[in-house]
Formats: structure tokens, C-alpha cells, sequence
């Protein structure tokens, strides 16, 4: 099935199915944002602030060291 397809029928599967290192709660945040039926995803980018910056708030401070390691690895995935 090509990505268009898939885009078109909303066919998405979950980030953690794909990396299991991915926080559920930021994969709830991606999951609304992909979701088919328009009243259920996120209404204005607000709102997607509001989700990202809850889920910020509940994890550890994050360093750039951190950072530039998260992001090492998951261009190492996508290889």
C-alpha cells in the first residue's frame, strides 16, 4: 500500500509498535493528531501545546546531551 493510501484511509500504525522506547503518552498525542474523524483530533495547535507541554512536565529535565543521543538513534532506526 503506498503512503498516499495509507494517509488517505487514515491507516496509521502506532509509533511504540514500530519503537517500543516511545512514551504512551506521546504516542496518544501522535495517535489524536493522525486520527481519521476530524472532531476527534486536535481542534487547533493549542491544544496540541497544551498535551505536549503536560507530557514535558512529567519527565525528567532533558539535557542536550540527551537529546542529541534520542536523536542518534532514531535516525539510526530509520537506517
Amino acid at each position: 500500500m503506498s503512503i498516499l493510501e495509507r494517509v488517505r484511509e487514515a491507516r496509521f500504525v502506532p509509533p511504540s509498535s514500530l519503537n517500543p522506547a516511545v512514551p504512551i503518552e506521546l504516542e496518544a498525542v501522535v495517535m489524536r493528531l493522525l486520527n481519521k474523524n476530524p472532531v476527534e483530533r486536535y481542534q487547533d495547535a493549542s491544544e496540541v501545546l497544551l498535551d505536549l507541554d503536560s507530557y514535558l512536565r512529567l519527565r525528567a529535565a532533558v539535557g542536550s546531551g540527551d537529546l542529541a543521543r534520542f536523536v542518534k538513534r532514531l535516525f539510526e532506526l530509520e537506517a
